[in-house]
């Protein structure tokens, strides 16, 4: 079945056809033309005849129909792919479907509106209860305003977090599909598909600027330590005078032991003075003589990745005041001569300073060691204190035991590291790893890689900065426009992918929505984009065996593929030079609003498959006033104002190198007259003797 056309009842998308509107027909070529009209109650529904330029199956066997919805920016052209959109998307609107079979002349209706559907046609017309296919919205777009698009391929749907993690997801998704042996299948019948077999990881290379701005501009990287003593002393005084506070009398030891706390704070070294101090470590001291300050040469992975992450935990150790927190002498991290020693003085720095009794009571019990997290995070949910100077204890021992788990988190991720350091099946040349993706065993431990890799960045202590530790390199140097179609193919495959196991999600017929597919192509790939989707989408979707509900609690299997049919949005007349004029649905704004061009309107265009780029440049739906730049358009009409004042000879050479600059012959040889009428000059003879030199080398090459 495919879905040959669609009825948009009144007032059903005001936003773009204006309040109360009529209803808006869709027609998509199929092989039959339908006419709605609508009353209070009732949808009735016409045949107005046969579809003389319709050709069955055009484009593959598996695809039902490619349709292309265009318009200048504004009209509504995503709303619509929207209102299509499953029933989820708050956007999807209730519509009326119609469906022509390939087998025979059986036309089914879906009614999704409240409304009875009335045939007036001896055509046999079945009303169906559901729809009989599965939208799938995509757009590659990071568009906030299609958050809600609801949609398991939308690109936007994967931002769940922040763009480092959707970075790592769109490289786990293209690594899957381009493991997957389907890839050779593709590349056989589209021998240009953008692939790389491999990809190598380098520790991230970060300048010390970047960690010690956050300090800089404020109190804690500064030398007035007396503002953040005054910021201690404030926040002392706030408890002194709550209400709720249990003491009222201090011992001479207690205030001797609070002032001496002061005079700390003032002895105590800035964090800008921390981490040059953590950078001079032997382990990891790096002079940089490209002027860049970086904090490591890249030439040491594991080095490396031990003073990026201590960097991130002191970038971080900005500590909530809750006056019950302690210190740690940071030299004792200095003098540690192992990493995993620094990781556990970092976790105590990060604990004392929430709680001191506990931290010690933890410390002479047990030991502060990342490997006994469990240990640690069990003996503080046991800790019988509960309250402290009238501080209730639950928020910071939660923030204790987060930070516990994270240090956990930060350390499993390093031993996973030098474990694969280790791996023969990886390979490992001191300074980064090199993962053969095409192999299956490598790819899974590049998948255990990816998820230790999230995992720690999610876990990670809080900090102030957007954490970042490896950079991830394809062996393939790709453009923009290939990574968008590998991430337009990624994404299809992941959904694919993920359901073709579940019978009641195998669907027989798949609808995609594809809103501005080509955005970002090279205008070569943009010519290439329909050649691409029908040949490679069918042999993709191949993975998933259509079943139906036989109503016996069974799915059973209808046929080998799912059958396809897309209806996609465009800007480029590259794109839609590929399409059936009466696949092609016309969207034009008139007084503000949007309409759909009916095929008997003087404003619709006649041609568009196989049709020359420049009448489709010419046609107001891509390009208004003209086909050249408004750059250029400026330009040419000052030359013009300048050739018709006689009296201005100024700029005489500025002018002439302008016009012997122009692309286009009519303009130029116009421009070129003008100009050899006005300075007497032979620039006419010298253009028109150059295009007739093009003309006879192209008539001799013919």
């Amino acid at each position: 079945m495919r879905l040959t056309s669609i009825y948009i009842p009144e007032n059903s998308l005001p936003h773009i056809f204006g309040e109360d509107h009529k209803g808006q027909i869709i027609n998509l070529g199929g092989e039959n033309f339908y006419s709605f009209s609508e009353s209070p109650k009732k949808i009735k529904i016409k045949k107005e005849g046969k579809n003389k330029n319709y050709i069955s199956k055009f484009y593959h066997n598996d695809i039902q129909l490619i349709s292309a919805i265009v318009g200048q920016n504004g009209v509504g052209k995503s709303t619509i792919l929207r209102a299509l959109n499953h029933s989820i998307d708050p956007s999807s609107r209730k519509l009326v479907y119609i469906f022509e079979s390939e087998k025979e002349e059986e036309i089914q209706i879906y009614n999704s509106t409240t409304k009875t559907i009335v045939c007036l046609d001896d055509k046999k017309f079945t009303t169906i209860d559901g729809k009989i296919f599965e939208p799938l919205y995509y757009s590659p777009s990071l568009d906030y305003d299609l958050i809600d698009a609801r949609s398991p391929i939308a690109l936007i749907n994967y931002l769940t977090s922040d763009l480092e993690t959707y970075f790592l997801d769109s490289i786990s998704r293209n690594v899957s599909l381009l493991n997957d042996k389907i890839i050779e299948t593709i590349k056989k019948v589209y021998q240009d598909f953008p692939d790389y077999d491999g990809i190598t990881i380098k520790v991230k290379r970060q300048r010390k600027s970047f960690f010690r701005s956050v300090y800089i501009e404020s109190n804690f990287g500064t030398p007035h330590r007396g503002d953040a003593l005054k910021n201690e002393i404030s926040g002392e005084l706030s408890r002194l005078e709550d209400p709720s506070y249990g003491r009222d009398i201090y011992t001479r030891d207690e205030i001797k032991k609070m002032m001496e706390g002061n005079v700390k704070l003032l002895e105590s070294e800035s964090f800008t003075e921390l981490f040059s101090k953590l950078w001079d470590i032997d382990d990891y001291k790096f002079v940089d003589d490209s002027g860049y300050d970086y904090i490591h040469n890249s030439e040491d992975f594991i080095k490396n990745i031990e003073i990026t992450i201590l960097s991130y935990l002191l970038v971080g150790a900005t500590f909530p005041q809750t006056g019950l927190g302690g210190g740690l002498n940071f030299d004792k991290i200095i003098k540690e001569n192992s990493f995993k020693g620094r990781l556990n003085l970092f976790l105590e720095l990060y604990l004392v300073n929430e709680e001191k009794i506990i931290t010690e009571t933890i410390k002479n019990t047990v030991g502060i060691d990342v490997e006994k997290h469990e240990e640690l995070v069990e003996m503080i949910r046991n800790h019988e204190i509960s309250r402290v100077a009238g501080v209730d204890l639950g928020p910071i021992k939660s923030r204790m035991i987060s930070d516990i788990e994270g240090f956990a988190a930060i350390f499993q991720f390093y031993t996973k590291i030098k474990k694969i350091s280790k791996n023969k099946k990886v390979t490992f040349n001191g300074e980064s790893l090199f993962y053969d993706i095409k192999k299956n065993e490598v790819k899974i431990l590049f998948d255990e890689l990816m998820y230790s890799y999230k995992y720690v960045l999610k876990s990670f202590p809080q900090s102030p900065v957007s954490k970042s530790l490896l950079d991830f390199m394809p062996n393939k140097k790709l453009s923009t426009g290939e990574k968008a179609i590998l991430d337009f193919y990624s994404s299809m495959y992941t959904y694919i992918d993920t359901n073709k196991e579940s019978k009641h999600l195998s669907y027989e017929h798949f609808l995609l929505l594809l809103d501005e597919p080509d955005l970002g192509f090279h205008p070569v790939w943009k010519k290439k984009f329909i050649e691409a989707i029908s040949s490679t989408l069918p042999i993709l979707f191949s993975k998933m065996t259509p079943h139906i509900y036989d109503g016996n609690k069974n799915y059973v299997k209808v046929r080998e593929n799912p059958m396809i049919q897309i209806i996609f949005t465009t800007h480029d007349p590259l794109t839609l030079s590929d399409i059936l004029n009466d696949s092609v649905v016309y969207l034009k704004k008139e007084g503000g609003l949007s309409k759909v061009l009916t095929s008997d309107d003087i404003n619709r265009p006649q041609k568009t498959f196989g049709a020359n780029i420049h009448e489709l440049l010419s046609d107001s739906f891509f390009v208004e006033d003209g086909l050249i730049g408004e750059f250029a358009s400026t330009k040419i009409d000052q030359a013009i104002d300048w050739l018709n004042n006689q009296a201005d000879k100024k700029k005489f050479e500025y002018y002439r190198t302008l016009i012997e600059n122009i692309g286009e012959p009519l303009i130029k040889n116009k421009l070129a007259e003008m100009y050899s009428e006005k300075m007497k000059d032979d620039l006419a003879k010298k253009v028109l003797k150059e295009e007739i030199d093009r003309l006879t080398d192209k008539y001799n090459n013919i």
